[in-house]
């Protein structure tokens, strides 16, 4: 993989019981400090593409690598340079945001503790209250807060907005734009459904 591409994938391909092909021969070549926006209508497959990147599924042909890892093999460190958040991310429940900090924050060697705090009450929400206690759409902004706080070399988002009302949905734009404007080299892949969400 080039120096100059940051997520690639080659004949990317995946298919599930029944031989339904959610993606096929899917090639993709993203530049660092891109943001790019992976489009489509429900169930065509955006999802699984994501999971395939990040090594979350195999594929049956193909393959995938980020920031010239192949995800499957990628130790701590080189996984440690990469935030996610599925469309469907489950946070333990019996865990605050203040002990998810503690917890996530061993993974990431800039994680700040007390920005984290900082971010967490900027965001109007509880560091102590247990996530299981969280309604969906604050659920769904931990998770984002989680990933876009360590500062990742590659920030690959599903739906991020998904859940989220008009005002959460403008500070997580507001946020994501902070994030590049403090680290120009970091690459964006935002999967979703509605062009609104790109705009």
């Amino acid at each position: 993989m080039s120096d100059l591409v940051a997520i690639e994938s080659i004949n990317l391909t995946k298919s599930f019981a029944a031989g339904q092909v959610a993606v096929s021969g899917l090639d993709l070549r993203i530049a660092p400090g891109t943001v790019y926006g992976l489009v489509g209508r429900n169930g065509a497959g955006k999802s699984t593409a994501l999971r395939l990147l990040m090594g979350l599924l195999r594929p049956d042909q193909g393959s995938a690598r980020i920031l010239g890892n192949n995800l499957w093999q990628a130790d701590r460190s080189q996984r440690s340079r990469i935030g996610y958040v599925a469309q469907r991310q489950l946070l333990p429940g019996r865990m605050s945001l203040e002990d998810l900090g503690r917890y996530v924050g061993r993974f990431y060697e800039d994680w700040d503790h007390l920005k984290w705090h900082s971010l967490v009450k900027r965001w109007g929400m509880n560091l102590k209250v247990a996530v299981g206690r969280m309604s969906g759409g604050e659920q769904r902004k931990a998770a984002l807060l989680l990933a876009i706080h360590a500062m990742p070399q590659v920030l690959i988002l599903d739906e991020p907005a998904a859940g989220l009302d008009s005002v959460a949905r403008r500070e997580l734009l507001d946020l994501l734009i902070e994030l590049i404007q403090l680290r120009p080299e970091t690459t964006l892949l935002i999967s979703t459904h509605h062009i609104g969400d790109l705009a």
